[in-house]
């Protein structure tokens, strides 16, 4: 009988639990509250989607109010007297008198250059000048020794001739008494011939000589005078190698070369350039659009670097073009600074333009809300919410934003940024 209580009957029992088994099966069943309760909080949330909760904002009104309207153009300065002067000629640089910035006079000297071929060249014209007065002087003394000798020749020759016609005169008185032969009459007659040929010999003579003195001392004149003009030209030459300022004005370049002495300078090399920098002028490229609102005598606001300053608008171009990136079509305007203004030529400027004042203008503050690049959208208040609304913004001028539709005189709308919740239809507001 006790072997038979020994015998377990494993229908009658059930299988004993461990405590390391009885720990697992707690923390799954706290897993899954964990995970149904975050369900349930996500579910929540989706329910409330569109509802978001907006505080800390800035609120503005659309007003009616007087708008000026402008709009910028750039451009740069431009210095219309602007002169750059060159090399006269290939030379070498022998002196520098002046530096970029400096204020220089019409007609001072700025700089000099050596040119030895125009010295050379004056060296030998100036021997041939002399040589040519020279020339000129023995011309004189050696015709004046002919024309003194052909006169002494001429003046004998009238005595000899003179005293034939006598001897002839007293042949004749004799043959006509018949107290000489007729002989002695023929040989007086031939005497005096050949006297008058001599006499008439003699006067050609010197009628030649002094025609050939004065053509002779004219063409030694013209050798002379030729030869001045010639110094004359090459003095001209000499001076322009003094390069001198054309005009009142500042210095803007200086050829870095005339600044070592003997360094080669070419023919036509940039040398200087100066300016007048007393009267410079802004060109601007303005869109086509606003052409109609340019009127000479206007005036506009420029800034250039630091400086801001009125200029007067002087001209107003008639035809448009492309603007310098291809994108638009534009008009020039040149303006002119009202006072006197030290600008440097090429300098960027900018220039904002009024083109006239709307009155009753729908006007809202600028404000964080339009940070967002083109805005379209605001959100209008309306009663406890505020709904994204559709606009169009017009003008921006300053702090004043121009509204052209979508919203009424009076609304009143969240100016502070919609980062957080641009793509709600609507939030509420707190």
């Amino acid at each position: 009988m006790e072997a038979e209580r020994r015998i377990i009957q494993m229908g009658d029992v059930s299988p004993a639990q461990s405590k390391k088994g009885k720990r697992k099966r707690l923390v799954l069943l706290l897993a899954l509250a964990v995970l149904a309760a975050a369900l349930a909080g996500f579910f929540a949330v989706s329910g409330r989607t569109g509802e978001y909760t907006v505080s800390g904002y800035t609120l503005a009104e659309v007003s009616l109010a007087p708008l000026t309207v402008t709009t910028e153009a750039s451009g740069s300065v431009v210095l219309p007297r602007s002169v750059t002067l060159v090399s006269p000629q290939e030379g070498y640089a022998s002196a520098l008198h002046i530096q970029v910035g400096d204020s220089v006079a019409q007609g001072e000297v700025l700089a000099e250059l050596r040119v030895p071929e125009l010295l050379e060249e004056e060296h030998d014209l100036t021997a041939d000048l002399e040589n040519a007065r020279l020339g000129l002087e023995e011309l004189i003394i050696e015709y004046q020794y002919k024309i003194a000798a052909l006169e002494r020749a001429e003046e004998r020759a009238a005595e000899d001739l003179a005293e034939a016609e006598e001897d002839l005169e007293a042949a004749e008185k004799l043959a006509a008494l018949r107290t000489s032969r007729e002989a002695d009459r023929e040989a007086a007659l031939k005497a005096r011939n050949q006297a008058r040929d001599v006499w008439e010999d003699a006067v050609l003579e010197l009628s030649r000589q002094r025609e050939l003195e004065t053509i002779s001392l004219k063409k030694q004149h013209a050798v002379i005078s030729q030869t001045e003009t010639a110094l004359a030209r090459l003095e001209d030459d000499k001076d322009d190698t003094m390069i001198k300022s054309p005009l009142d004005g500042q210095v803007l370049f200086v050829n870095e070369d005339l600044s070592v002495p003997g360094s080669l300078i070419l023919f036509r090399d940039d040398l200087v350039r100066v300016a007048d920098t007393e009267n410079p002028f802004i060109d601007l490229e303005v869109y086509e659009q606003y052409a109609s609102e340019l009127k000479t005598g206007g005036l506009i606001d420029v800034t250039v670097g630091s400086s801001t300053f009125p200029a007067e608008i002087v001209q107003v171009g008639k035809l448009a073009s492309l603007s310098g990136d291809g994108l638009a079509a534009t008009v020039s305007v040149r303006a002119k600074p009202v006072e006197p203004a030290a600008l440097t030529s090429g300098a960027s400027a900018v220039a904002v333009i009024p083109l006239g004042t709307r009155n009753d203008a729908m006007i809202l503050p600028r404000g964080a809300y339009l940070t967002t690049g083109s805005q379209k959208y605001v959100y209008k208040i309306e009663g406890t919410r505020a709904v994204k609304t559709e606009v169009t913004f017009g003008t921006i001028q300053g702090s004043q934003v121009q509204v052209l539709s979508g919203l009424e005189p009076g609304d009143r709308i969240i100016t502070s940024g919609y980062q957080n919740f641009i793509d709600q239809k609507s939030v509420v507001i707190k």
